[in-house]
């Protein structure tokens, strides 16, 4: 059995307020995020939600406890080995977009995989340009920096550039919080479809409209986790029948690229055959479960 996606075992967080003030941001949270699950955590401000986003995403530390990520307790890594995986293995979708405004929409959605250096420029464009494709980027806006993109265009390009290196999970802090209703309602249904595809999606959010399509909801309230009922993807926004049949095309097109990826690192020795025996096994799934 594969490990979670994500596992706090007894968090806590402290912070110290000048001399002798202590606040407990997080009092011994433990939770496990399954792969392939889309979870909203809601609850009043204050009550620890960015306190639990930042440590799952290895931005902070817990005090006490551990915190284990796609089955490797990050806890234990320096700063270095900590950034290096991030990289990796978490994707981030900001409220305020965080793109690089000298760079257009599709430079923006390559720098991850050419960081990575798993990728040539040539993998890492045409990967990008699936990826814009599969959220539903409009093509004539790909060579667009970011201030000539509106605001649900710049959050598209945010999304793809998550999913750029096939991240354990994506971690989106109120994703729609800077967007009209039009572009929020675009955002949500874009999360969704990305989730049937088995991608693992952890929102903080206070949209009541995004939290109801997840189906797990996380209640945080005094730096405690609250488990409630899984939701029916029924209650959510509904998805236009056409447009996800050519979404689902343009998932298996970009696992195919991902196939033809790993088989080239294992063919140069860049990745051993364990490795490759897993990715391979990792797309197959995901295939399996886009054809469904």
């Amino acid at each position: 059995m594969s490990s979670p996606a994500l596992e706090c075992i007894d968090v806590s967080k402290t912070y110290v307020m000048g001399r002798d003030i202590e606040v407990k941001a997080l009092k011994n949270v433990s939770l496990t995020i399954r792969r392939g699950d889309f979870v909203s955590i809601v609850g009043p401000s204050g009550s620890g939600k960015s306190t639990l986003l930042h440590i799952a995403g290895t931005l902070d530390r817990p005090t006490s406890g551990r915190v284990l990520v796609d089955g490797v307790d990050v806890t234990k890594l320096s700063e270095s080995q900590l950034s290096i995986f991030r990289k990796n293995k978490i994707g981030f979708v900001f409220q305020f977009f965080n793109l690089l405004r000298n760079l257009s929409a599709v430079e923006n959605v390559m720098l991850p995989m050419l960081l990575s250096k798993r990728y040539s420029f040539k993998e890492a464009r045409l990967k990008a340009l699936y990826l814009l494709k599969l959220v539903g980027f409009p093509e004539d806006r790909l060579r667009n920096p970011p201030s000539r993109l509106s605001g649900g265009q710049q959050q598209k390009v945010a999304i793809a550039r998550a999913l750029a290196n096939n991240p354990a999970y994506i971690l989106a802090d109120e994703p729609t919080g800077n967007l009209d209703v039009a572009s929020s309602t675009e955002i949500i249904a874009t999360f969704r479809l990305l989730n049937s595809f088995g991608n693992t999606i952890i929102i903080v959010t206070h949209n009541v409209e995004l939290a109801r399509v997840t189906n797990r909801i996380l209640f945080m309230k005094d730096g405690q986790v609250f488990e409630e009922a899984p939701r029916s993807f029924l209650e959510g926004i509904p998805m236009d029948e056409e447009s996800t049949r050519l979404k689902k095309q343009v998932q298996l097109d970009l696992l195919k690229l991902e196939r033809e990826n790993v088989e080239r690192l294992f063919k140069n020795k860049v990745i051993s055959g364990e490795t490759y025996e897993r990715a391979l096994k990792s797309i197959e799934e995901k295939e399996l479960m886009v054809k469904q």
